[in-house]
């Protein structure tokens, strides 16, 4: 009986292996006339759906744990219309959900109903970036997270580039990580879009590992406004350059820079922007051995201007021009003065 079992079992993994059906894989071919949202109502939590070629096609995913892997894929919105949705990939309250691979989601038009976003994740729906992802040429924002919605950023590069609206937008108690990986290892890029990074109404960004790139956008490089919250590690890497504004922050929100001694490179450099550097109006920042020069009109401009309202600490920083209102309060150990009016 025991060698029948086993033979069984022998002929079983021999037969997942052999059909890749059977070990939950779903192998999509957009060349070929196949479709990501015919796989999808077909799929179980659990499964991998492997996809290569052009998709033009809407895609929602609303089943937890799936994989969508992508093989040099890309969901294209080209003679694509989204009627009622707003995003070319939604996940849509689906926990657990992993892109992986090379996946492009690109060219979303929007319709009279639907806003022209790239990607959407909402309702408390959980993401992993585990891939190289490319998100561009969007109507309005590239990546949207709200609404509870969680997006966690492990391994690969993400680029945002070429969009209408913010290139990462995470607002509405949402919520995004860069997790413990090294600077080296991971990157977030987000060019050329109207932000690169955007956080607003509660939403948060903690970025623990990885690098930040944000240069080229139409109005701010990373703004922090409306209660939204924003915590920067040690072991990162931030960049805001040829940005109008570099790091905004604003209306009661707050970003925290921490800085470790045993690191020598600076976690945030700010420089070359084109009006300035940081500006804080009315919001809260802890700021340390950041680099924030060369900011403004041929460099003459602000490099740090604190507002109305704010409160600030800063401490180790390279700042070439400073300017305060008469109403920031400074902690004790900041370790730089305002100047006098």
């Amino acid at each position: 009986m025991m060698k029948t079992f086993t033979i069984l079992g022998t002929l079983l993994v021999a037969l997942m292996l052999a059909n890749p059906l059977l070990a939950g894989t779903r192998n999509v071919d957009c060349d070929r006339d196949q479709t990501i949202t015919k796989a999808l109502t077909e799929a179980d939590p659990g499964d991998t759906i492997r996809v290569k070629g052009t998709c033009h096609e809407a895609v929602v995913i609303t089943t937890d744990r799936l994989t969508l892997e992508g093989r040099d894929a890309v969901i294209d919105g080209n003679n694509v219309d989204l009627g009622s949705l707003f995003a070319l990939l939604t996940i849509d309250g689906a926990q657990g959900i992993v892109l992986t691979g090379q996946l492009t989601v690109q060219n979303s038009l929007g319709s009279r109903r639907g806003a022209g976003f790239g990607m959407g994740v909402l309702n408390n729906a959980q993401v992993f970036f585990r891939g190289d992802v490319v998100i561009q040429n969007n109507a309005s924002h590239g990546l949207l997270v709200i609404h509870g919605g969680s997006a966690r950023f492990q391994a690969g590069t993400v680029n945002v580039i070429d969009n209408g609206g913010a290139g990462v937008e995470v607002s509405n108690g949402a919520n995004a990580v860069v997790e413990l990986v090294p600077a080296d290892a991971f990157t977030i890029t987000s060019d050329r879009n109207a932000r690169g990074f955007h956080l607003a109404n509660g939403g948060s960004f903690l970025v623990v590992g990885g690098t930040l790139n944000a240069a080229d956008n139409r109005v701010h490089g990373l703004r922090v406004a409306y209660g939204a919250n924003l915590f920067i590690s040690a072991l990162a890497q931030v960049f805001l350059q040829r940005n109008p504004q570099g790091l905004n922050i604003e209306s009661n929100a707050q970003a925290l820079v921490s800085k470790s001694p045993a690191i020598p490179a600076p976690t945030v450099t700010i420089t070359d922007n084109t009006t300035v550097g940081v500006s804080v109006q009315a919001g809260f920042i802890d700021l340390r051995e950041a680099i924030i020069t060369g900011n403004g009109p041929m460099d003459a401009g602000l490099d740090v201007d604190l507002g109305f309202g704010t409160r600030a600490h800063l401490a180790g920083n390279t700042i070439d021009i400073l300017d305060c209102d008469p109403t920031v309060v400074l902690s004790l150990d900041t370790d730089i003065a305002c100047p006098a009016p």
